[in-house]
C-alpha cells in the first residue's frame, strides 16, 4: 500500500514499539472517542462551503446567460443568411452540449449546499461513530483484535520525530446522500519521559546485572559447605 522507495528507517532507538503503540490508543481514547473533540478535528471540506458554493453558482449562472447570448448572435447570422443551415445546426448543437454540461455542474453545486439541518446531521453521525468505537474498542482483548479495530476506524498513523497523526474519516449521511468526512488527530510522545524511563530501566539493568555475580557467587559458596 505504500512506496517502499519513500520508506526510511527509524533513526531513533528510544521510542520502542510498546511506547508508540500507548500513546496512539490513548489519542484515540482522548480525542478520536470523544464527539466534542474529535467534532474539532473534522475537515469539512471546500464542498460544504456555502460561500464557494455560492460563487460557483454564479459562475455558472454567468456561463449560461453567456451561451443564451451566443445563441441569439447565431439565430441572428442564420437570419442574415451569413450561415448555412448546416453550419447552424452544428454551432446549436454545440451550444446544446455546453449548456448540458452547466447543467450537470449546476446540479452537483445545488447538493453539495448546506441545509439547515446539516451540522445536525454531521454531529449525529461524529456521535455514532465514537459511540460505536467505544464498543469496540472496550471488546478488545487482545492484539488481532486491536489490530481490527485499528483497521477500521483509522486510516493512517505516521509517526516523526515524536510526533504522531491519526488520519481516517468519518461517514455521514445526509439528505442529499452519505459522504464522509476526514478528520486529522495530531500528538507528541513526551520525549524528555521516554528518555527518563530509558535511563531507569538502564540502571535498574545494571543493578540487576551487578547482583547476578553476586548471587552466583552465594550460591556457590553454599554448594562447597554443603
Amino acid at each position: 500500500m505504500h512506496d517502499r522507495t519513500q520508506i526510511e528507517r527509524c533513526p531513533n532507538s528510544e521510542i520502542g514499539t510498546h511506547i508508540l503503540e500507548d500513546k496512539v490508543f490513548e489519542m484515540i481514547r482522548d480525542i478520536m472517542l470523544d464527539p466534542g473533540k474529535l467534532r474539532g478535528c473534522v475537515d469539512t471540506g471546500s464542498e460544504l462551503d456555502d460561500r464557494s458554493i455560492a460563487r460557483g453558482l454564479a459562475c455558472v449562472a454567468g456561463k449560461f446567460s453567456a451561451l443564451e447570448d451566443e445563441r441569439r448572435r447565431i439565430i441572428g447570422r442564420y437570419a442574415a443568411g451569413q450561415m448555412t443551415g448546416e453550419e447552424y445546426i452544428a454551432a446549436n448543437r454545440a451550444l446544446d452540449e455546453r449548456q448540458e454540461r452547466l447543467t450537470g455542474k449546476k446540479a452537483q453545486l445545488v447538493a453539495a449546499m448546506r441545509f439547515p439541518q446539516h451540522e445536525d446531521f454531521v454531529d449525529a453521525s461524529i456521535r455514532q461513530f465514537c459511540a460505536t468505537g467505544n464498543a469496540r474498542l472496550q471488546a478488545c482483548a487482545d492484539f488481532d483484535e486491536k489490530r481490527q479495530f485499528l483497521m477500521d476506524h483509522v486510516e493512517r498513523v505516521i509517526f516523526n520525530r515524536y510526533k504522531i497523526t491519526i488520519m481516517g474519516s468519518v461517514p455521514v449521511r445526509l439528505p442529499s446522500g452519505e459522504t464522509t468526512l476526514k478528520f486529522r488527530i495530531e500528538g507528541e510522545i513526551n520525549k524528555w519521559e521516554v528518555r527518563s524511563n530509558a535511563s531507569r530501566m538502564g540502571e535498574q539493568k545494571k543493578q540487576l546485572n551487578a547482583l547476578v555475580p553476586a548471587v552466583r557467587t552465594d550460591a556457590l559458596s553454599a554448594t562447597n559447605s554443603i
